[in-house]
């Protein structure tokens, strides 16, 4: 159908960053992911959120398949 043709050509515009126009001083993904911890150690400092618990690792497949414990 044209709707679903059109639908994935916008989204495919967005994901190659086509629909809009970049800035000089746009940084990255590096760079807002930077700036974005920083904000969150800053609002962790001032008691505004809480510090996230420590991610635990995801299961270690091993070669049937099958999970097992890595810790």
């Amino acid at each position: 159908m044209i709707a679903d043709s059109l639908r994935k050509s916008i989204l495919q515009a967005a994901i190659e960053g086509k629909l809009t126009e970049r800035e000089p001083g746009d940084g990255d993904a590096r760079d807002l992911l930077a700036e974005i911890q920083k904000e969150k150690a800053r609002l962790v400092r001032e008691g505004k959120i809480r510090r996230p618990p420590p991610r635990r690792a995801a299961p270690h497949r091993g070669k049937a398949g099958g999970a097992v414990a890595t810790g």
